[in-house]
């Protein structure tokens, strides 16, 4: 009860933190652009927004991706520093176990999931990274759709390698074969591993359009 009260206390500071833009919980744009791994603009068409950064007036989704992609990650673990780039609308957080964790939430013409994760996991380890993954999509994409549907595709194994100009060796891709059509407005945009160092970057995301 104690936990739940907290967590209400603190998604009310960061309602109000994101709508002045003082990001109370952390902030500092230089670590943000130094340590992030960068995601890329949903709406941007050949590297450059549609959107003017002051006009959302025209927007499909609603644009307060600092609320949703904070709230989505301090709702997992409210004891996490959590710190938010406004340039880059990604927030990154250093979880428990040491796994650095990137996520954004939000949109203006797609409403876009995308979670990145530093894991120490071996490369080799196909089964467990995937498994991460779409932990992945159950923790941070609740209640989206995207959540259950990766559940279901990976378990199920809907899901193939797909082919990638990076080298085979340090990067592997694989595309979902969702045998739903009905919903024709979600993307799934699959999931990947990339070996860096001795570390493995774990990516899962989909969009709504």
């Amino acid at each position: 009860m104690k936990l739940r009260i907290l967590t209400l206390i603190i998604c009310a500071n960061l309602l109000i933190s994101c709508e002045d833009n003082s990001y109370k919980f952390k902030y500092d744009e230089s670590a943000a652009k130094k340590d992030s791994v960068q995601i890329p603009d949903p709406n941007a068409v050949n590297g450059e927004s549609d959107v003017n950064e002051n006009d959302y007036s025209n927007c499909v989704f609603d644009t307060n991706s600092c609320q949703f992609t904070t709230e989505a990650i301090l709702k997992f673990d409210p004891q996490l520093d959590v710190s938010y780039s406004n340039k880059l609308k990604q927030a990154t957080a250093v979880l428990s176990n040491g796994d650095t964790l990137w996520l954004h939430i939000g949109g203006c013409n797609h409403f876009t999931y995308l979670a990145k994760l530093s894991s120490s996991i071996p490369f080799t380890d196909t089964l467990a990274l995937t498994e991460k993954a779409k932990w992945l999509a159950q923790t941070f994409f609740e209640g989206s759709g995207f959540d259950l549907k990766y559940s279901e595709c990976i378990d199920n194994g809907w899901y193939e390698k797909g082919v990638s100009t990076k080298k085979k060796s340090t990067y592997k891709r694989y595309h979902i074969n969702n045998p739903d059509t009905s919903q024709t407005n979600m993307s799934y945009d699959g999931f990947s591993f990339e070996k860096m160092g001795n570390r493995v970057i774990i990516e899962i995301g989909g969009s709504v359009n």
